[in-house]
């Protein structure tokens, strides 16, 4: 009797932990490198949370962390094959310009519009001076 009144205490703590402190896992995460070529200056134009470090590799390597909007892991990686997660880089100048033209689109499933919650993970060269176009979204800096 006692080792089944420990079992019930222990699985009722963990149901309680796991309401308490839910999973803040991304639904999906997406990895790309990107060649700044003779850049001076990456303006990111994004809007989200965006984590920088700083490396001494030539390549820029960018983490895209989708966040929980109420969609299914199943249904955003359908998404996925469409390019809305791609990211585009143009030169101008010295200046390396990186946009989500496919997150600038209005997107509605089942009548509702989707709202993005992005979390970026950059790592940059040392040699690139990073802007945020966007200057309300946070950003979050380490130097390696």
């Amino acid at each position: 009797m006692k080792t089944s009144t420990r079992f019930t205490a222990l699985v009722t703590l963990l149901s309680v932990c796991s309401v308490l402190h839910p999973q803040t896992d991304p639904i999906l995460t997406l990895v790309t490198t990107l060649n700044p070529k003779a850049a001076t200056q990456l303006v990111f134009e994004p809007a989200g949370i965006l984590d920088l470090t700083y490396w001494n590799q030539e390549h820029i390597e960018l983490t895209i962390r989708v966040e929980n909007n109420g969609l299914r892991r199943e249904q955003v990686k359908a998404l996925v094959p469409l390019g809305l997660f791609r990211p585009e880089t143009t030169m101008d100048g010295s200046n390396f310009l990186l946009k989500m033209p496919g997150l600038e689109r209005g997107l509605l499933i089942n009548g509702n519009e989707i709202s993005w919650q992005l979390h970026y993970v950059m790592k940059s060269p040392h040699t690139i001076q990073v802007v945020r176009k966007n200057a309300t979204a946070p950003t979050h800096s380490n130097l390696d």
